[in-house]
């Protein structure tokens, strides 16, 4: 009886060390995944990749050449402090999801190794006698 409880708790840990723990792992990294786009709203991003920096434009007060000209250049320059605060940020995200999935990708290995790291170890010791 003790034998077959033994080789039961034993059964028991692999099936939720490689079956049922792997399901919650997956489904927390996606959320996890999906949170770190959504605060970083992406697709806003890209949509107003060229609009003026915080919507800030400049209008001609008058109709003379020189304040429109001013305006002009103006809304260039605050267009492209946008568009060069958007692409920090897109490169920023992407850091960030690279780290995330560099890091999942070391759990996951980890996690699949770990059970048998004692047996392993325990071999490599004998190396030493």
């Amino acid at each position: 009886m003790e034998g077959l409880l033994t080789k039961t708790v034993f059964l028991s840990f692999f099936v939720w060390w490689y079956i049922e723990f792997p399901k919650q792992f997956f489904t927390l990294s996606g959320l996890i995944l999906k949170n770190i786009l959504a605060n970083f709203s992406l697709g806003q991003i890209m949509r107003t990749l060229f609009l003026p920096w915080r919507r800030i434009e400049a209008q001609s007060a008058s109709g003379a050449p020189k304040d429109r000209w001013d305006a002009f250049t103006f809304n260039i320059i605050s267009r492209l402090v946008g568009f060069m605060m958007r692409i920090g940020l897109l490169i920023t995200a992407l850091i960030v999801v690279s780290g995330f999935l560099v890091l999942w990708l070391i759990a996951i290995c980890l996690w699949v190794v770990f059970p048998f790291l004692p047996f392993m170890l325990s071999l490599y010791s004998l190396r030493f006698l």
